[in-house]
């Protein structure tokens, strides 16, 4: 079923919300450079959808967007979150290159570096959020990344960087 068939009145998705996390970038290159979707907006508003455009890092814009589709009674909503992909780390940050990568072990001890902090005081100090050994590679890159300052059986992690 198409998009601009699904949207109709009559096929009562008036709770479906879509969000495409629109960070511009695909499996080789940036999207623009290999099949560029614009205007992606102005598509999704030709079959009808409310479309509503967010910043994708920012959380108090997605919960304001969520509750907007909500609003929205007797079609579906299209939401378009902007976002960078690696957004953060140096290294990372906007390159196809990381798209479906996964990082070593000192990539993954670097870049959570760099989220933190370089020092990774926020973690020490933060018992909101516990990370056991159990979470596999990022585990053992947080707990490197904090010396050993965590504690025994897991590290602390920022509330604002657990998932």
């Amino acid at each position: 079923m198409s998009a601009p068939q699904l949207g109709r009145p009559d096929h009562h998705v008036d709770n479906l919300c879509v969000i495409l996390d629109y960070n511009g970038i695909q499996l080789d290159d940036h999207v623009k450079k290999i099949l560029d979707l614009e205007p992606v907006m102005e598509k999704w508003k030709s079959f009808g959808w409310p479309v509503i455009e967010i910043d994708g890092h920012d959380l108090a814009q997605i919960d304001k967007a969520l509750d907007q589709a909500e609003a929205i009674h007797g079609k579906p909503t299209f939401i378009v979150a902007h976002t960078v992909k690696g957004k953060g780390v140096s290294f990372m940050e906007d390159n196809p290159e990381w798209h479906g990568k996964a990082p070593t072990p000192a990539e993954a001890v670097r870049a959570i570096r760099e989220i933190l902090g370089s020092t990774g005081d926020a973690a020490r100090t933060d018992p909101v959020c516990h990370l056991s050994p159990d979470h596999g590679i990022v585990a053992e890159a947080v707990r490197a990344a904090n010396e050993g300052t965590g504690p025994s059986e897991g590290v602390l992690i920022p509330r604002r960087y657990r998932g």
